[in-house]
């Protein structure tokens, strides 16, 4: 699959309102600018935007690679080379600081075996947040791994048509699903957390990707749905003042509404001709973010809770910047020591 530039600007852009959305309030500092919170206490919508692009990424490689020889072997070599070593790094760290008794890593510990398995997104399904934050955000990581335990056997040994099929009924999945919650718990940590209620982003990107390695791309339905959905999401802002994370009744339909409102991005990247967008997209900056994306997401949220702990610094201004930089510096370091050795042992043991 050709590399497109746009991608890791999209990425960058993911990473950066999900950063945002952790580090960035005013109200306790400037409390003239108090109402830009309800922006940034929104950008949870950063991570839809990460499932949408795995889906469309992950089924692009995998339908370029139906008739390759090893081709499963090859799937899941890149995929551990890419995710396991920053992963069970940072895990390893943890458990040692956890058992050492130092805070917040010991508060922590009893739920790393669900981190450990990749599961700690059902453990939150099941039985709420925990109260110390450090690795609320792996939820999302334990999402995309679940995810590329099934896809791959889907894609291989199912035809293009059912494949659409599935798609589609796994979207419904997700609103049945997190509709029945809102009916009877109304636990929106299980609506946001659970396996069945987040295919949606996921199947959106991989349906992009069937038209994308079609033989004749045509991207006319999905650029109508996502602008309907970019308004029907414009106007749940106005309606509810921002999209407050914990309110089940959101959480119901916003994730498939957003995954569907960022399908016009999508579509004017894999379109013909160039826009504002695409060199918006292919800018040095967000494709820098986007390079690093991974170990931003990893390392942001557990300097965020130790700068806290440690500095007293909140999510403000001054919390941005200095989580932001620390973030940074241990995303860049992370990439270049430890990173890029096992991304380079792609080409040896799972050629394309």
């Amino acid at each position: 699959m050709k590399k497109i530039e746009e991608l890791d600007g999209i990425r960058g852009l993911a990473i950066i309102a999900v950063i945002l959305f952790h580090c960035l309030r005013f109200s306790h500092t400037i409390p003239a600018l108090s109402f830009l919170d309800l922006v940034f206490g929104s950008l949870w919508i950063g991570v839809d935007l990460f499932f949408v692009l795995s889906g469309f990424l992950i089924t692009s490689i995998l339908i370029t690679q139906k008739e390759a020889e090893h081709r499963l072997k090859n799937f899941y070599i890149r995929r551990t080379l890419r995710i396991f070593p920053l992963y069970f790094f940072v895990l390893g760290i943890v458990l040692l600081l956890s058992c050492l008794n130092i805070s917040p890593f010991r508060e922590v510990f009893s739920d790393l075996v669900y981190h450990f398995t990749y599961t700690f997104n059902i453990r939150v399904a099941l039985y709420d947040w925990p109260e110390a934050p450090l690795l609320n955000h792996f939820w999302s990581l334990c999402i995309e791994e679940q995810f590329y335990l099934v896809w791959p056997f889907l894609v291989f040994y199912t035809s293009r048509k059912r494949l659409h099929r599935i798609l589609i009924a796994a979207i419904a999945c997700s609103l049945i699903c997190r509709f029945g919650i809102l009916l009877t718990t109304q636990s929106w940590a299980t609506q946001y957390a659970f396996p069945l209620c987040r295919l949606d982003g996921l199947s959106i990107g991989a349906l992009i990707a069937l038209r994308f390695t079609s033989e004749q791309p045509n991207y006319r339905l999905p650029q109508i749905i996502g602008t309907i959905s970019l308004g029907a999401t414009a106007c749940l802002f106005l309606i509810f003042r921002g999209f407050r994370i914990e309110d089940p009744i959101l959480i119901f339909i916003l994730p498939t509404l957003i995954a569907a409102a960022y399908l016009p991005i999508f579509c004017t990247v894999l379109g013909v001709g160039d826009s504002l967008l695409k060199k918006t997209l292919r800018s040095r900056i967000l494709r820098w973010f986007g390079k690093y994306s991974y170990g931003l997401y990893v390392y942001h949220q557990i300097i965020r809770v130790l700068v806290r702990e440690y500095w007293g610094i909140t999510e403000s201004p001054l919390g941005l910047i200095v989580v932001g930089g620390l973030s940074v510096g241990c995303s860049v370091l992370s990439f270049k020591f430890l990173e890029s050795y096992f991304l380079s042992l792609k080409t040896k043991y799972a050629p394309h």
